[in-house]
């Protein structure tokens, strides 16, 4: 009778460990699966975690919902208002999930494939008015050239600008 005990507590013991064993090895899958996340998909995941994707961006003092979210850069509507910003992924401080605000959730569209030297030269072709907070900002202009990590920006009575891509935060408004 005393070892018919014994050896119940030790089959919930093996169970048990064979149960932390299979645990321990999904989580080692899942930090394996993390480590090999760009921060593209990382912006993905939240946003289908949460619903939304807002982010903190160089540069500018409130946050960005995020709309379309392309190969290195998002483009989103500043916090509050119908200001329309395209950013370089480097630009992002952090994603800020708490939504504090009363600003309609928009749909994000992932554009992975889509690059922000496409972006810049669809600007380009329509004659959009583009304010440029970081890389030598703030100025206003209008995209003139667009290679492939730059661009340059015609200011105003001023002369140009070349600017990186990782440097880039951008207001853009529609063309004439």
């Amino acid at each position: 009778m005393r070892w018919d005990k014994v050896f119940n507590d030790l089959d919930l013991q093996w169970e048990r460990e064979a149960d932390n064993s299979r645990w321990d090895e999904e989580q080692e899958n899942a930090r394996a699966l993390r480590s090999q996340m760009s921060f593209h998909d990382v912006l993905v995941a939240e946003y289908q975690r949460t619903g939304a994707l807002s982010v903190v961006i160089s540069g500018v003092e409130t946050g960005i919902h995020v709309v379309l979210l392309g190969d290195g850069w998002i483009d989103g509507v500043v916090c509050g208002s119908e200001k329309r910003i395209v950013a370089a992924l480097s630009t992002i401080r952090c994603v800020d999930q708490r939504r504090s605000c009363q600003c309609t959730v928009r749909a994000l569209m992932d554009l992975e494939h889509i690059t922000l030297g496409i972006v810049l030269r669809q600007a380009e072709r329509r004659r959009d008015s583009v304010s440029v907070l970081g890389g030598g900002g703030p100025a206003v202009g209008r995209v003139t050239a667009v290679w492939s990590d730059s661009f340059r920006l015609e200011v105003r009575g001023s002369g140009s600008l070349v600017v990186p891509f990782r440097e880039m935060v951008a207001l853009v408004a529609p063309g004439p």
